[in-house]
């Protein structure tokens, strides 16, 4: 085995008979791993009005039920919202899981990560809330509601990484609040 072509040969066949090894080793299945990824869709129909603040933050809640015969343990928790609101640090948003665990979606208190200037100059979310996302729920900028929907990603206020390992089946809770008097948005998605 002298030749280069025979050598490059053996050494293939080398690493093929590693990578069999390795893969029929006690322990190492050969089958894929399967994930699985289940999309709850809260479409109310129409806009759902998120009443104005008096003292304190009014709140529109929305349950969202869940359903599966068995259990489904939560890996990852991404959250799409689609809020009309003119100032739109009055929105605040929290969800709770089955569980009990509430997590802090949107703050309401014009506080992002990075601090922006002035939050209250701009409108609306439409945002995908990924704790890998890099982005800011405070960007400068203001949202468009319309379609396509949730055309750019944020993390949320509070990590969404609070859900795993619960088991997602049961009855969750979006609370979508206006925290200061003078403007009311809608939930619409």
């Amino acid at each position: 085995m002298n030749h280069p072509i025979a050598r490059s040969f053996s050494k293939t066949l080398t690493l093929l008979v590693l990578i069999g090894l390795v893969l029929g080793a006690p322990g190492v299945g050969t089958q894929p791993a399967l994930a699985l990824t289940t999309a709850i869709d809260d479409i109310p129909g129409a806009a759902v009005l998120i009443p104005d603040a008096p003292p304190a933050p009014n709140c529109t809640n929305r349950a969202i039920a869940v359903n599966s015969p068995t259990p489904i343990i939560i890996g990852d928790v991404n959250i799409a919202l689609n809020i009309s609101h003119p100032r739109r640090s009055d929105a605040r948003a929290t969800l709770t899981s089955p569980a009990g665990t509430t997590v802090v979606l949107i703050s309401g208190a014009g506080l992002g990560n990075p601090v922006v200037a002035s939050p209250d100059d701009y409108d609306n979310y439409d945002v995908l809330l990924d704790d890998s996302s890099i982005n800011s729920l405070y960007d400068n900028d203001n949202d468009d509601v319309a379609a396509p929907f949730y055309d750019r990603d944020a993390r949320s206020f509070e990590a969404l990484i609070a859900f795993k390992g619960e088991d997602a089946v049961g009855n969750w809770t979006l609370a979508i609040c206006d925290t200061r008097n003078g403007e009311v948005g809608t939930y619409n998605r």
